[in-house]
């Protein structure tokens, strides 16, 4: 079985850090930090990543290479400041789970006036996930706030293209 080490196109990266692991797959950062490289184990999160390198999206993670190695599926994507705070995001959840509401039907639910300035900036940006991810063809299955981050120019995005992919 392959290895991350033995691709030989991801030696530009540098040495490799683990950053995380999820249910198909594991990433690691690129030595710079700047890059994350993802193997996954799900074709469907590869088919996505396979149309957001082709057809990018604001509010989505930047994909930079899309590649097969032997038996392993690379994604090659932007890396995301996760480290910001969210406490509005986790005010509208809250209140989202009170009327048992989901994302979709949240964006659409208030009238004008009803949520505050922040919250209603916070509806916006995570409605614009929804709608990329549906631009594509795609769903949104489990968006929270452990999958979004604020890229250099300070956009949120959505990152982990896998909970796009159960729509595909």
């Amino acid at each position: 079985m392959e290895t991350i080490e033995t691709v030989p196109s991801l030696k530009k990266y540098g040495e490799l850090f683990w950053e995380g692991e999820g249910a198909y797959g594991t990433a690691y950062a690129s030595e710079d930090n700047e890059t994350i490289i993802k193997i996954t184990t799900d074709e469907a999160e590869f088919k996505i990543a396979e149309k957001l390198l082709n057809e990018p999206k604001d509010s989505l993670v930047k994909i930079y290479q899309v590649f097969k190695h032997k038996d392993l599926m690379v994604i090659v994507q932007e890396k995301l400041n996760t480290d910001f705070d969210l406490s509005i995001f986790h005010e509208i959840e809250r209140r989202m789970n009170d009327q048992g509401l989901n994302w979709m039907c949240f964006v659409d639910y208030f009238e004008e006036g009803e949520l505050t300035k922040e919250e209603a900036e916070m509806v916006d940006k995570i409605s614009a996930i929804i709608w990329d991810c549906r631009s594509l063809g795609m769903d949104w299955i489990d968006l929270h706030s452990e999958n979004i981050g604020i890229d250099k120019n300070g956009k949120m995005k959505h990152f982990d293209v896998s909970d796009c992919a159960k729509g595909a």
